[in-house]
């Protein structure tokens, strides 16, 4: 059964992951960037703190750019494929079940290897093939609070259609979340390509640090919604597509203050974030300063 979970696991993180539906691509076009474009810049912004706030994974943070192929979600996650028992894959890290010293459910160290040559799954046409290859390492980065370190070995996840059309997903690098009773912090320094045969192929680099820190007084949960208190979202992401690529850089210069008693969005009643965008027509600053609760915030382009 813990073989299961784990596998389970390691399946959910190839064919997930950083994946959304594809957003506005600001910096297209000629000319100087638009103020028009930097309002969706801040919008893409705040879409995200929105999902950090509401309790989405923050490990798609800023990845809109980057859409699962149409058609592909339902090839890659459902019941199209075909899973046959007693097949070798993953193969796992000795030993089994893993070691897990502090008890919080995180195995100290468990590598999952995916061998393409065991990991081919079939639809009962036999028209689809989904093959996995690569390896993910699963680890407890902290003994006194609860954390998860995920490590990609370039994870792949490839989808053929009548042996033409062909869907691919790759993943390498580090992700990281560590909570405690006062927050969470979490790094993300992944790489994730996307090939196809119907579409141009695409590469998100991404290398994040985000931190919370609930107000005095307040306990942060796991398991319940976000408390009052601060966050400061800081690192880059670049983008590639069709050969262009464009790049934001996010600094938060004055902490973003999180009120949990506000019940209009934004929620966020203070601070200032400045995002530097970078594309082929040159750099272009949005700052983005929120004031009070409900209240737009206030963008500035330089």
């Amino acid at each position: 059964m813990q073989r299961k979970t784990f596998a389970a696991a390691a399946l959910v993180a190839v064919v997930t992951g950083c994946s959304s539906s594809e957003s506005i691509a600001p910096g297209s076009g000629d000319g100087p960037f638009t103020q028009a474009e930097a309002r969706a810049v801040a919008d893409e912004m705040q879409g995200e703190l929105t999902a950090i706030i509401d309790g989405a994974s923050v490990s798609d943070i800023l990845v809109p750019s980057l859409w699962v192929y149409p058609g592909a979600r339902g090839i890659i996650g459902g019941p199209i494929i075909f899973l046959p028992r007693g097949l070798n894959c993953p193969t796992f890290s000795e030993p089994l079940p893993p070691a897990d010293t502090d008890g919080d459910g995180v195995p100290d160290n468990l590598t999952l290897t995916f061998d393409p040559a065991e990991c081919i799954f079939t639809n009962p046409r036999g028209n689809v093939v989904h093959v996995l290859s690569g390896a993910v390492t699963i680890s407890d980065p902290s003994a006194e609070d609860r954390g998860l370190h995920l490590s990609w070995a370039d994870l792949e996840a490839r989808t053929t259609i009548d042996e033409t059309i062909f869907f691919l997903r790759r993943i390498t690098g580090e992700w990281e979340q560590i909570k405690s009773s006062t927050g969470f912090s979490l790094t993300d320094q992944t790489t994730v390509t996307h090939e196809s045969s119907e579409w141009p192929s695409a590469q998100l680099v991404k290398d994040w640090q985000v931190d919370f820190v609930a107000d005095d007084g307040v306990t942060f949960s796991h398991h319940g919604r976000l408390p009052s208190g601060t966050l400061t979202i800081d690192g880059s992401t670049e983008r590639t597509r069709n050969g262009v690529t464009r790049s934001l850089s996010v600094v938060t210069t004055t902490p973003l203050h999180f009120d949990a008693t506000c019940t209009e969005r934004p929620r966020i009643d203070g601070g200032v974030v400045v995002i530097e965008h970078t594309g082929p027509r040159g750099t272009s600053t949005v700052t983005i300063e929120f004031t009070g609760c409900g209240e737009d915030p206030i963008i500035t382009l330089s």
